[in-house]
């Protein structure tokens, strides 16, 4: 649509419609007009009128301290997957802040996002920022203190840009000296939650089975504990007892020295297969440019620089790209048990959940 001059009467048509918004929605400022087109109406900053977030995409300019604008949603269109969300705008139409949801072969408002809707990768439903909620059960699962962090003081280390804490332990029978980079159960808290829509099933619980769907986070925190005790060593000595009495292996840039096979990440023991696959399913690379980069095998300076990259870039972030993998991975699991001819009950889809990460 193109834009106009506007004179005071759309002005004070606007400020109507947003307070006849204020009154007739659940979010202040947002007003719906049942048939064939719908109107958004939100204020902004400065009296500013736009779509949802006050932003202004298209419409009619209705001027305001920060500008102003009446956003036609077109009509977001046909679908087939009934239950699947997606942003307007990610091939489908609608406003680019809103969640849509597949109900009855039309694609209908679920949410508005309030900021830009955010389009996930193709099979993972698109979200809204805001949807990311950490329950405080997962961050308190995470606050075991890392038993590695004894006699601990500041310390620096070359390639980790921020500071890391040399600690001095004593476990099994053994004495060791680490530095480390372990982020803190909050951080962790948030990649876990984050990176639970790669597994769809375990997302729809947010709002249907809330308890399931923690139980669920829960679950992966666990595996995480499992698996590193929320540990990643930069460089030095973590003493393990992998069943056949304790180790004191030596780690460096978050994977074990003189590895052979598996060289496992930390924290959350990634396979580098699983991470060449998953940036292949991204469409980022192929999965063999990925090993040729990484490696195949070994303590290869390929996979533990990429190893400590993904650290370093998810240490202040709300995700993680090596959680988002391997949720990827474990969806492939989770579908094989719950699916369109065996629906699972929301204990159920927490118990494939634990299978899939087992």
């Amino acid at each position: 649509m193109k834009r106009r001059q506007t004179t005071p009467r759309i002005a004070l048509v606007a400020s109507s419609l947003v307070a006849l918004a204020s009154a007739c929605s659940d979010e202040p400022g947002a007003l719906q007009i049942p048939g064939s087109s719908v109107v958004a109406v939100t204020t902004g900053p400065g009296g500013a009128v736009g779509g949802a977030g006050g932003e202004a995409s298209s419409g009619v300019d209705v001027g305001g301290t920060g500008g102003a604008a009446v956003e036609p949603l077109e009509p977001a269109g046909p679908c087939s997957s009934e239950g699947g969300q997606s942003c307007g705008g990610n091939g489908i139409g609608g406003a680019t802040t809103t969640l849509y949801v597949c109900k009855g072969g039309q694609y209908v408002v679920d949410h508005a996002c309030g900021e830009p809707c955010e389009a996930m990768p193709a099979g993972v439903p698109d979200r809204c920022p805001g949807d990311v909620v950490v329950p405080p059960a997962l961050v308190a699962t995470l606050s075991v203190k890392p038993y590695v962090e004894g006699a601990c003081k500041p310390a620096t280390w070359p390639g980790w840009p921020y500071e890391a804490k040399t600690c001095s332990y004593s476990a099994s029978g053994f004495s060791a000296t680490v530095t480390v980079a372990n982020p803190s159960a909050e951080r962790v808290a948030a990649w876990i939650a984050d990176a639970s829509v790669f597994i769809p099933a375990l997302w729809r619980l947010r709002t249907t089975a809330p308890d399931a769907y923690e139980d669920g986070l829960v679950a992966t925190a666990k595996h995480t504990l499992g698996q590193s005790s929320r540990i990643f060593p930069l460089e030095g000595g973590v003493i393990e007892n992998m069943g056949g009495g304790a180790v004191n292996y030596p780690f460096s840039s978050g994977v074990t020295e003189g590895c052979s096979g598996g060289c496992y990440c930390r924290i959350n023991s990634l396979h580098r297969t699983t991470w060449c696959s998953y940036v292949a399913f991204l469409g980022e690379q192929t999965y063999d440019a990925c090993i040729g980069e990484v490696g195949s095998m070994g303590h290869t300076k390929g996979w533990t620089g990429q190893c400590l990259q993904n650290h370093i870039d998810a240490w202040t972030a709300g995700s993680n790209a090596h959680y988002r993998a391997a949720a990827w991975k474990a969806n492939a699991e989770v579908k094989t048990i719950c699916n369109a001819s065996k629906p699972c009950t929301p204990s159920e889809v927490v118990a494939a959940v634990v299978v899939a990460y087992d």
